[in-house]
């Protein structure tokens, strides 16, 4: 699936039945598959793959994420062409889909909450830029900017900066200031998020050293652990012979 374009090719139970392309939009892709009773659609993962996945499951088809870095027919073909791509992962869901080494996205709610996390830390890359550069940029007038937090930086820098590089320095702490905000707001509403959706962020954070970022960004990408297993007990098989009760019991 390309940004514009997306080619495909459709097998029945007989074998090849039609290809082509077909613009890559909600609309397009939603009339497209509407054309079909419930089927197997299988595509690479990529950054269409998640609403697209949405969408054919919405009208009732089944759905493959293949991963291509598994699958070297696809990812190193040297005659790897949209096309092909398409009717290799056709050819191979018909015949096995264990074979295109399927994945799972997460939740529309999850990928948005990850969104977040991703938007906060380049908010928090360009001020940090910035905030480099304010420091950079007084040094060969013989100054050096305090050090303090991040959040206070705009406030205490103007103080120390030279007179004649106010003019040019005011519009990046103003921007800092704004980004400082910012970074503020998204934090409030990550928190607001956490509380209602993902209470075991809270558990983590009582580890030493992980904050709320971390243990956010570590229970989204995990999303759904699998559960713990209990200890087995009853009766055990061990090489040749067989032993009672709990493991490690005589």
């Amino acid at each position: 699936m390309g940004d514009k374009r997306t080619f495909f090719h459709i097998r029945d139970k007989d074998g090849f039945y039609a290809e082509g392309s077909i613009k890559t939009t909600p609309g397009r892709v939603e009339r497209f598959l509407s054309d079909f009773g419930p089927s197997l659609v299988a595509f690479e993962v990529g950054t269409h793959s998640p609403w697209v996945k949405d969408l054919a499951e919405s009208l009732g088809h089944r759905t493959i994420v293949a991963n291509p870095r598994r699958l070297r027919l696809i990812s190193e073909n040297d005659r790897k062409t949209d096309r092909a791509d398409a009717k290799y992962l056709a050819c191979l869901a018909q015949l096995n889909p264990d074979l295109l080494a399927p994945i799972h996205h997460r939740s529309r709610e999850t990928r948005a909450a990850i969104m977040m996390l991703g938007i906060r830390d380049g908010l928090v890359q360009a001020r940090t830029q910035l905030i480099n550069a304010c420091r950079g940029m007084v040094k060969p007038f013989g100054k050096k900017l305090p050090d303090c937090s991040t959040g206070s930086f705009h406030k205490k820098a103007l103080e120390e900066i030279p007179k004649e590089l106010k003019p040019v320095l005011s519009p990046a702490l103003g921007a800092i200031k704004e980004l400082t905000g910012r970074i503020q707001q998204m934090d409030r509403k990550l928190a607001k998020l956490v509380a209602k959706n993902y209470p075991e962020v809270a558990h983590l954070q009582q580890v030493p050293g992980v904050g709320p970022v971390t243990s956010t960004a570590f229970v989204l990408i995990v999303e759904d652990p699998p559960p713990l297993r209990e200890e087995p007990k009853g009766r055990i098989l061990c090489g040749s012979g067989a032993q009672d009760g709990p493991i490690g019991g005589p």
